[in-house]
């Protein structure tokens, strides 16, 4: 477990964006110790490392997976959110992730498995949430396995 920077009191925002941070900074450690196969895996792996630190942390955040951006719009969805009392989004998470081409237990015909233009929409669709007040933050994160 890494360590967790001291946030100020009742700053769900820092703390959210610590726990990224830290989060990732975990992922870059521990990242062969995993075998993924597809975006869900890093979700679920990114997900359960959220609410152990959201957890530790006792924090006032809730960590939801295919979480529900834009209730009138079932498209607005993002990968992962941490929401606050409130129903605040205070962090939103967009994922896309291309395992290694050269990867034996995957078909070759399988790759690429992402394309420029759906990074592209992410990153429109995260701007806009927060332009609109939708999220407070949100992060478009690219996992290229092959590098």
């Amino acid at each position: 477990m890494p360590d967790l920077p001291i946030s100020p009191p009742g700053n769900l925002h820092i703390a959210a964006e610590e726990i990224l941070s830290c989060t990732l900074s975990w992922l870059r450690q521990n990242y062969f110790n995993f075998q993924f196969y597809a975006e869900r895996d890093i979700v679920w792996t990114i997900q359960q490392q959220f609410v152990q630190l959201v957890r530790d942390r006792r924090l006032n955040l809730k960590v939801f997976s295919d979480y529900p951006i834009m209730f009138n719009d079932k498209r607005a969805r993002v990968d992962l959110a941490l929401i606050d009392d409130n129903n605040s989004i205070v962090l939103a998470l967009e994922f896309k992730y291309e395992p290694s081409h050269r990867r034996k237990d995957i078909l070759p015909t399988k790759f690429p498995v992402v394309f420029w233009a759906e990074v592209k929409k992410d990153i429109e669709r995260i701007h806009h949430f927060v332009e609109v007040g939708k999220a407070q933050a949100a992060y478009s994160i690219l996992i290229d396995e092959g590098g």
